[in-house]
C-alpha cells in the first residue's frame, strides 16, 4: 500500500544487451536471484528492446516469461493471444497473429521511414541489417549464425551501422529530426524512431494492465543506452544501468533516476533487490 492506502501493483520493464543480458556474454546468470524474487511474487517482468519478435519470442521462452514484450524499440507490442490485455487493443487493423501472440503495431510510418533510408543513402555511409546480411551481422554482434538471422527478421524498424563521419551523423540526424525522427543510440547500433518508442509502449501497456486489474499501477524501467531514454523518461521508477563499453546517455532532465554502480545484469540484479527491499507493495 502506498500513504493514502491504495493499491498498487508493479509492471518491470527492461532493456536487453548491456541492461538484463550482459553486453559480451549476452548471459542473464548474474540477475537470477532477483528474476526469481519477481516471479515469487507474481511482477510481470515485461522485456523492453530493439531486438525482433523472433529473438524475444526466444528469450522469453528460455527464461518461462508468460507477459507481453516491446519489441523494436517501442514499435511493436507482442500480447500472448489468450491474455485478456487482448480487449484493449481498439484497432484490429493493426493487429498481426504470430506464433502464438498478437503483435500490435504502435508505428504507423515505417514505410516512410524504410523509403527516407533508402534515399539518404545517396549522401551518407551506413547499413542496415538487411545491408550487412547474416555472416556481417553474427561478426559485428558475436551472435551465432542462428540468433543473427532472428535479429535480422525485422516488422517495422533498421538499426544502422554507420560509416561517415561524425559530421555527417550530425547532418543526418537533423535531416530526420525536420522530419519528427529521432535518432537514438543503442548498445551497438543507431536507432531511427518514430512516433512510438519505448516509453509510449511502455505507457499502453501500463494502462493496459490498470484497466484490467482495477489498481493503481506503478512502473520501473531498466536501461542502459541513448534509445532507452524515452522509457526512463516515463517510468516512475527510472534506473540507468551503468555500461561497461558506452558513455552514459544524457539523462540529467530524468527526475529521481537511480544509476546503478555495477554493470549490466550484477547492477540490474542489485536495482530490483534495492526497489524490492524499499517499496512497500501488496499482492
Amino acid at each position: 500500500m502506498n500513504k493514502s492506502g491504495t493499491r498498487q501493483r508493479l509492471l518491470v520493464f527492461s532493456d536487453l544487451d548491456g541492461s538484463l543480458l550482459d553486453h559480451h556474454s549476452y548471459s542473464y546468470a548474474e540477475a537470477q536471484p532477483s528474476l526469481e524474487r519477481l516471479r515469487s511474487l507474481h511482477i510481470p517482468l515485461i522485456l523492453n528492446s530493439s531486438k525482433t519478435f523472433q529473438e524475444l519470442i526466444d528469450l522469453s521462452v528460455e527464461m518461462g516469461l508468460d507477459t507481453p514484450f516491446i519489441v523494436e524499440n517501442g514499435a511493436g507490442i507482442c500480447i500472448p493471444e489468450t491474455s485478456p490485455l487482448m480487449q484493449f487493443v481498439t484497432d484490429q487493423t493493426l493487429v498481426q497473429a504470430k506464433n502464438g501472440y498478437q503483435l500490435v503495431s504502435m508505428a504507423t510510418r515505417q514505410k516512410e521511414m524504410m523509403e527516407l533510408l533508402g534515399a539518404f543513402k545517396l549522401q551518407f555511409r551506413f547499413s542496415t541489417f538487411d545491408d550487412l546480411g547474416i555472416e556481417q551481422l553474427a561478426a559485428l554482434t558475436g551472435l551465432t549464425a542462428s540468433q543473427a538471422k532472428a535479429a535480422a527478421l525485422r516488422d517495422f524498424t533498421q538499426p544502422i551501422q554507420w560509416q561517415d563521419s561524425q559530421s555527417a551523423l550530425i547532418e543526418f540526424a537533423a535531416a530526420f529530426n525536420k522530419l519528427d525522427y529521432t535518432l537514438q543510440q543503442g548498445g551497438r547500433f543507431l536507432h531511427l524512431v518514430g512516433e512510438a518508442n519505448k516509453g509510449t509502449s511502455l505507457q499502453w501497456l501500463a494502462n493496459a494492465y490498470q484497466s484490467l486489474w482495477g489498481e493503481e499501477v506503478i512502473t520501473a524501467g531498466l536501461g542502459d543506452g541513448g534509445n532507452d531514454i524515452p522509457m526512463l523518461e516515463v517510468a516512475d521508477y527510472p534506473i540507468l544501468i551503468s555500461s561497461p563499453v558506452n558513455s552514459p546517455p544524457d539523462t540529467g532532465h530524468i527526475d529521481n533516476l537511480v544509476i546503478t554502480g555495477q554493470t549490466g545484469p550484477a547492477g540490474w540484479n542489485r536495482a530490483i533487490n534495492d526497489l524490492l527491499d524499499t517499496f512497500e507493495l501488496c499482492y
